[in-house]
């Protein structure tokens, strides 16, 4: 574990707390390869090898948060299907992110379900939401016509 001085971390949080901390970093790491060349190599690999790390935590992350989006979305099928326009307009942000390409092919017959809910409910309400202002000022007057458009 990397323990830092009372100097040292005073001087990594003036850093950090700067307009422009990445401009010091790159200035700090500029000075360091020309003052010590021969250990500018190590240096480097380990900024790659920390960042393929940050990379991977990240990435594990985003799986996490899929996978809880898809038991949210299937565990909220069986509570509550796409029946009424609030659950409707719930829907819709879930769908853009879960269906972006306007179908379900390729997803659990739980989301399949859910999806196909709400598809029937555009279906049977299309004239209150597509083109109206809400649906453009709210950016999903395009995703209704595509999912429309493939669920024909």
């Amino acid at each position: 574990m990397n323990v830092f001085s009372l100097e040292e971390s005073f001087a990594i949080k003036t850093i950090l707390e700067s307009e422009e901390p990445t401009i010091l970093i790159i200035k700090l790491l500029s000075s360091f390869c020309g003052k010590f060349p021969e250990k500018s190599t190590d240096l480097m690999d380990f900024i790659v090898s920390l960042s393929k790390a940050q990379l991977s935590i990240k990435t594990n992350k985003i799986y996490e948060y899929d996978n809880a989006m898809r038991m949210l979305l299937v565990s909220r099928y069986k509570s509550n299907q796409v029946k009424n326009k609030f659950s409707f307009i719930a829907a819709i942000d879930v769908c853009k992110l879960h269906f972006p390409n306007g179908h379900c092919e390729m997803h659990s017959e739980g989301e399949k379900r859910y999806f196909n809910d709400f598809v029937q409910y555009l279906k049977d309400h299309k004239d209150e939401y597509i083109d109206d202002s809400w649906a453009i000022d709210f950016g999903c007057n395009d995703y209704l016509k595509m999912v429309l458009e493939k669920n024909k």
